[in-house]
């Protein structure tokens, strides 16, 4: 029964459990707002120094880019990958 269960579980359990992952990332730059350092904040403290806002809120937005790309191919890798065992 556990070799039938799992593997249709896990199938069903992926997209969701991912897109959880895509949205915490994506909430982590409202988590400067209450002073926990993260990449925003970073990106805050050297814009105050050098005065170049939007140089470095574009950088800090092509991390978070990259970084949310990443999940979402890894995603995509991984559906393909257990629809291939459905069959």
């Amino acid at each position: 029964m556990i070799r039938i269960t799992i593997p249709q579980a896990v199938r069903l359990i992926t997209p969701p459990y991912i897109n959880n992952c895509v949205i915490m990332l994506k909430e982590s730059a409202q988590v400067s707002i209450i002073t926990v350092p993260d990449l925003m904040l970073a990106a805050q403290r050297a814009y105050n120094s050098t005065y170049s806002v939007a140089e470095t809120l574009g950088v800090a937005g092509a991390v978070y880019l990259t970084m949310t790309s990443a999940i979402m191919l890894l995603q995509t890798f991984i559906e393909k990958k257990l629809r291939m065992n459905k069959r």
